[in-house]
């Protein structure tokens, strides 16, 4: 009896070619997975609006009520995932404003920890954050994001700072004013 060595011959061929096509689609798999992940933070820093008095717990004042309002009609039309704010009054009325226009989550934070904020933002990929600080925190926080040195003066309130960082990008510091 003769065996036939054909259908072994054949065998061996298909082997590599259909492993390579596997690895292929892993492949293919993995790097959409990965491109997914990779998405951008855009993060609008503002100093708290104007205030009354000297101290911790300073209100805002009637120019920063309006300062504040003036910020939410800007921000309405924003899709804002959240609004973080420090545990100071004037921060957190700053940002209770655009939060009532644009129904986004208030979280408060404490103004010393700008390490844990940064990783916070670094987290929310494709997603456009507000982020209500004070002018010695805010530069602080976008050094540690990856920024460049950034000053900002402590009476100046119209000053804007729209942040994009990326995994695979540079962060970017676009400075804007609004109101006054």
């Amino acid at each position: 009896m003769k065996k036939s060595y054909r259908r072994l011959r054949r065998r061996p061929l298909f082997t590599p070619v259909w492993l390579s096509l596997l690895g292929g689609i892993a492949f293919l798999l993995a790097s959409s997975w990965v491109w997914n992940s990779l998405g951008t933070t855009t993060a609008i820093l503002v100093s708290h609006a104007e205030t009354d008095g000297v101290g911790p717990e300073r209100q805002l004042s009637a120019e920063g009520l309006e300062r504040a309002t003036m910020l939410a009609a800007m921000l309405e039309d924003v899709p804002l995932s959240a609004i973080y704010v420090t545990e100071l009054l004037r921060t957190r009325a700053t940002g209770e404003a655009v939060a009532t226009a644009t129904g986004a989550e208030l979280i408060e934070l404490p103004a010393a920890d700008t390490g844990k904020l940064a990783r916070l933002l670094k987290r929310r990929k494709d997603q456009v954050v507000l982020v209500v600080g004070h002018s010695n925190t805010l530069p602080d926080l976008i050094e540690r994001l990856g920024g460049p040195p950034v000053n900002l003066d402590e009476s100046d309130h119209a000053q804007m700072l729209v942040v994009t960082t990326g995994w695979l990008e540079r962060t970017r510091v676009l400075p804007l004013r609004y109101g006054p």
